[in-house]
């Protein structure tokens, strides 16, 4: 085993860890817990035995036949992806804040006015 592989295990064991981590303090759903431990496990597969990726390249037709070409291709549109649900929680995170605020503003803009009238009336 190569050094670059020893650092991707140990890697993949500390992203595992973590993950496992994050699942126990109810941080990530059973859900995602299940698909990041997919993933590392693929990660730790591929590191390990890296004429996998090969094989499995040239069965699906890439005509290159490299593993590494293979996980290029899956990466890319997965990371789009990604980045498009982080950025539509993004906005419905704000429009959450931005109507919490609203509430809270209206809700301190009556309250001193309500204690005001109280008070004229006692």
């Amino acid at each position: 085993m190569s050094i670059i592989q020893v650092v991707f295990v140990i890697f993949v064991l500390f992203a595992l860890l973590r993950a496992g981590s994050q699942y126990t303090a109810r941080d990530i759903s059973f859900r995602e817990w299940i698909l990041w431990t997919v993933f590392w496990v693929v990660v730790g597969v591929a590191a390990v035995l890296p004429r996998t990726t090969d094989l499995i390249a040239s069965k699906l037709g890439l005509e290159t036949g490299r593993g590494v070409d293979l996980l290029v291709y899956i990466a890319i549109p997965v990371l789009f992806y990604a980045i498009f649900r982080l950025m539509a929680r993004i906005d419905s995170l704000q429009a959450t804040i931005t109507e919490v605020v609203r509430h809270v503003g209206i809700a301190q803009a009556v309250e001193p006015k309500e204690a005001s009238h109280k008070e004229h009336h006692e």
